[in-house]
Order: C-alpha cells, then sequence, then structure tokens
C-alpha cells in the first residue's frame, strides 16, 4: 500500500510539474514564408505557457490581439540538424483548428512556430 502510495505523489508531482506556468517576453520576430525569410520586426509578444493549469500556449501581442495554441501528445526533447537542443509539441489553433509545431530553443529560448512547410514564425528576446 506505501508503495502504491509513494508512485501515486510522484506520478501526481511529474504531471504538476509539466503544467507548471511560465512566461517569456520577446521584442522580435521574422518569418518564413514559402520558404523565403523575411524582415525582422519589432513588436513585444508575450508566451504563457501552461496557462491557468492546462497545457495551452497563449500569445499577447502589445496590439491586443491574442493567439492561443492548444498543445497534445506531450514534449518531446529534440536536437536539430545543427545540434540545437528543442523541447517540441504538436498544437491546434484553437480560432481555426490548423495543426502547428512549437519548439522551444532551449540555449537561446527562441519560440519557432512551424506553421506548414517552408512557413515558420520565430520570436526573439
Amino acid at each position: 500500500m506505501k508503495k502504491l502510495l509513494l508512485l501515486a505523489i510522484l506520478l501526481f508531482g511529474t504531471i504538476t510539474f509539466a503544467q507548471e506556468t511560465f512566461i517569456l517576453k520577446y521584442t522580435s520576430f521574422i518569418t518564413k514564408e514559402d520558404n523565403v525569410i523575411q524582415p525582422e520586426r519589432f513588436m513585444n509578444v508575450t508566451v504563457v505557457f501552461n496557462e491557468k493549469k492546462t497545457t495551452d500556449v497563449v500569445l499577447y501581442y502589445d496590439s491586443g490581439a491574442t493567439i492561443r495554441y492548444n498543445t497534445y501528445g506531450g514534449t518531446e526533447k529534440v536536437t536539430t540538424k545543427g545540434g540545437e537542443k528543442t523541447q517540441t509539441v504538436k498544437a491546434l489553433d484553437s480560432a481555426d483548428g490548423k495543426e502547428v509545431l512549437l519548439q522551444l530553443f532551449e540555449s537561446t529560448g527562441t519560440l519557432r512556430i512551424i506553421i506548414a512547410n517552408g512557413w515558420f514564425i520565430e520570436f526573439y528576446k
């Protein structure tokens, strides 16, 4: 019985830790459209990960716009071809239901949202 209780406590602790809210603030971004990198643009964006004890990722733009992504399938640790370590998760845009891939680069905190093949937006601190 004690082992079962300990296992339940450890499992609950792991689930709770995975859903801790954290916030990153970005000041600029670039986009890649049809495989062409666009010029850097400057705008403040606040990104809330695991908002309100969910696994949602929410982007708050200074303009007042908000984009919510509902993540699913769990976070994977992925190393890019260039050797950069990322935490990657699949998500659905809550406004239109389109699937995206969110990548958080561990060394820089850069957030990349891959929208489709040849299309992404990348946020920088």
